[in-house]
């Protein structure tokens, strides 16, 4: 379920991406007579809109810092880093790559689940726990250390690794073909 948006929140979201109401008027495509209409909820096609719009723009960014991660300290990438990497680059609607011996699925997802929540809501500055582009490259690094911790929920696996102070939590949803969905990645 998309998060509904009253006028100000848009406006508020409007800012925050840069864009003002002419120029979210065109490439939206909605005209300005359409907005000035819109009273307390904003449609939802729009608020889906400034998700993917919002998540086009911060992989981009991502994109930039893989790229230069990547030509400073490609000597350390292993396959599971290049299928990161890979999947980022190439737009891809998912990646599997093996840590150890775990089969590991990324899917984009949504805004609630997967890749695309992981970006929208953990990547960048100001945002729930600030992950940066070398902190999404090193997943597997977690997985690989293989530091589990025990849940309710028996179809995940949570990893968990410290590191200078930060405790980082990788959570996997067990697929019946015996895979590991990528689900949930957090510095907290």
């Amino acid at each position: 379920m998309v998060q509904i948006l009253n006028k100000q929140e848009f406006s508020d979201k409007l800012l925050e991406l840069n864009l003002t109401i002419d120029s979210f008027s065109k490439q939206a495509n909605t005209s300005i007579e359409d907005i000035n209409k819109w009273n307390k909820e904003i449609p939802i096609n729009t608020v889906k809109w400034l998700l993917d719009y919002e998540y086009k723009q911060k992989i981009k960014l991502l994109q930039k810092e893989f790229i230069e991660i990547k030509k400073s300290s490609s000597k350390w990438f292993k396959n599971y880093h290049h299928a990161i990497f890979d999947f980022v680059m190439s737009k891809e609607k998912y990646t599997e790559f093996t840590v150890e011996d775990y089969n590991i699925i990324i899917r984009v997802g949504n805004e609630h689940f997967g890749f695309k929540h992981l970006v929208l809501k953990h990547y960048g500055k100001n945002s729930i726990g600030e992950i940066t582009a070398l902190d999404i490259l090193k997943i597997g690094n977690i997985i690989k250390y293989d530091v589990t911790v025990p849940t309710e929920n028996e179809d995940r696996i949570v990893f968990m690794q410290s590191k200078n102070n930060i405790k980082y939590k990788v959570v996997l949803n067990k697929e019946k073909n015996g895979k590991l969905l990528f689900s949930f990645f957090s510095d907290k």
